[in-house]
């Protein structure tokens, strides 16, 4: 019964022992991150990510120039307009300027 129950153990450890490759080292060793890896630059603050430091949504124009567009038809407005207003919408932000209803629809109706 002993001889059994050694066998048994045996295999069972032997069994697993033989899963695990060579070049994994063992649970007590904890691999760090290597020297080159680490950062050398303090890491950027919470309070700069979206909403608390810079709120408005950055744009290659002036604000004459977009206070000029935003008078402009909703059908009539340039991309880069309508997409800044949809970044600004979805960060929260208010909006620059009032949706009016779309002239194609206007038509439509």
């Amino acid at each position: 019964m002993k001889v059994a129950l050694l066998v048994f153990v045996l295999l069972i450890v032997c069994s697993t022992e033989a899963q695990r490759s060579p070049y994994v080292p063992r649970p007590v060793d904890y691999p760090g991150v290597l020297s080159r890896f680490g950062s050398t630059t303090t890491p950027e603050p919470l309070a700069s990510r979206f909403g608390s430091v810079n709120p408005s949504v950055p744009s290659l124009y002036d604000q004459k120039t977009i206070d000029m567009v935003s008078t402009w038809p909703k059908d009539k407005q340039p991309f880069w307009y309508l997409n800044s207003e949809h970044i600004a919408k979805h960060r929260g932000l208010t909006e620059r300027s009032t949706v009016s209803p779309s002239a194609l629809r206007q038509n439509l109706l």
